[in-house]
């Protein structure tokens, strides 16, 4: 059960082609579930478990006055501990500064991942990255236990912008940045079960910045552009650059930083830290 809720709150599971990460999600007749983009054939599952569920029935019967009288007698400790477990089930939100080397997962199997990067109080919190950011990428992660909210920010209908500071080497020309805002050929592979995309980038923001964060230096030689996406396909802005680069001139991104999500900004919240949000946030 641990490792199928596992594969819900990291996105690999999908109903009618949507992601969902909610565990608790109740599926009705009809839907297509798919995880990792292979087809669950989940209702003759679903059957089978009811029929066997239908058959234990009456054996059942005879041990229900006991049952109840079982449950009475938990009735007072539930009670005492009601306090506590409403409060492990309240939703939570935090935004995180994710450093290069570290990847968006809470694998406890991955050494590199978000479990062992975060600071020990946190790691007993049901918490789970919404969206990915690269591993020599860093910037913005939001975590969370809010199922629904997540969902929602995933769903493509949304068109929930992000938005990046990329350093490129060598400099762009005005035409390839008019390419990359325009939209470019890319061929990309999913994280999760390894299907190739090969489509253009649906158009988007581009634009060359100065930089103006104290807490960043960049050599003089960089050329900084501000990537303002609403897709979110893997690897996709390093794609983007590699698309635009001439036979005789190879261009490549030498750092890519998260700085908004949606409504939610990464401000100066250093590398590596972590805070919860607050409440206008």
């Amino acid at each position: 059960r641990r490792k199928a809720e596992e594969a819900v709150v990291t996105g690999r599971v999908k109903v009618d082609g949507n992601v969902v990460v909610t565990p608790s999600y109740r599926l009705v007749g009809g839907q297509k579930l798919t995880l990792d983009d292979r087809k669950i054939h989940w209702e003759s599952k679903a059957i089978a478990l009811n029929n066997e569920g239908a058959s234990s029935s009456t054996s059942n019967t005879n041990n229900r006055q006991q049952t109840t009288s079982n449950k009475k007698k938990k009735t007072k400790n539930a009670s005492s501990s009601s306090s506590s477990s409403s409060s492990s089930s309240s939703s939570l939100y935090y935004k995180y500064h994710k450093p290069v080397g570290v990847t968006c997962t809470m694998d406890k199997h991955d050494r590199r991942g978000l479990f062992y990067a975060l600071p020990s109080k946190l790691k007993k919190l049901p918490l789970f990255p919404v969206g990915r950011l690269d591993l020599d990428s860093e910037g913005l992660v939001f975590l969370t236990n809010d199922g629904p909210l997540a969902d929602a920010m995933l769903q493509p209908m949304y068109k929930q912008e992000k938005e990046y500071i990329v350093e490129v080497r060598p400099r762009l020309s005005v035409t390839q940045i008019a390419e990359l805002a325009a939209g470019v050929l890319i061929t990309t592979v999913q994280q999760r079960g390894g299907k190739e995309t090969t489509k253009l980038t649906q158009p988007c923001h581009v634009e060359e910045i100065v930089n103006t964060d104290p807490q960043q230096s960049y050599p003089s030689s960089s050329f900084l552009l501000r990537f303002v996406l609403v897709e979110g396909r893997n690897r996709q802005i390093r794609k983007m650059v590699h698309a635009v680069s001439q036979q005789q001139q190879h261009h490549e991104v030498v750092s890519l930083k998260r700085i908004r999500q949606g409504v939610l900004s990464l401000g100066k919240l250093p590398s590596g830290t972590i805070l919860p949000l607050q409440d206008k946030e």
